[in-house]
């Protein structure tokens, strides 16, 4: 005689999880935007290091955010926000690994400014791209790829 059932092959336990609270998480980014926003003009650095390509694709995605600020995923950033932006290794830091980003904000776009600058799905185009734009799609109701807009800097 067997104690064990050779039926019984279930690989799960029915359970009740424990109810354990998990910390809610902050960004670090809205932190960052408000300090540098108090000093419009003026080069701060994140107290963070990041590893060499993270440090470049986020100092990329701030510089660029204002073209199409619908699709910029960081909390804290405001949509028309104009930053600068560097990133590099910090000389009183000895670790070659380590890379800082530098913020300056510059201010709002033309946009919110209130030029003829527009929102179009989202992105910025100004009034030499509104032909473009009209003109997405043909006659024949195929849509043709739009020209994003490249405006200076202010």
């Amino acid at each position: 005689m067997e104690d064990n059932n050779s039926n019984d092959t279930r690989l799960t336990v029915r359970s009740t999880p424990p109810n354990v609270r998990k910390p809610q998480r902050r960004s670090y980014w809205p932190a960052v935007f408000a300090e540098a926003r108090e000093c419009p003009g003026e080069w701060v650095r994140t107290e963070k290091w990041f590893n060499r390509a993270t440090a470049a694709q986020i100092a990329s995605d701030l510089r660029n955010a204002h073209r199409c600020a619908t699709k910029m995923r960081v909390s804290g950033y405001e949509a028309g926000d104009r930053w600068e932006t560097r990133w590099d290794n910090d000389p009183t830091d000895s670790n070659p690994d380590h890379f800082y980003i530098w913020l300056r904000f510059d201010g709002l776009t033309r946009a919110d400014r209130g030029s003829a600058a527009t929102l179009v799905d989202g992105c910025c185009v100004g009034d030499h791209a509104a032909s473009a734009v009209k003109a997405s799609s043909n006659s024949t109701g195929v849509s043709l790829p739009r020209r994003r807009c490249r405006r200076r800097r202010l």
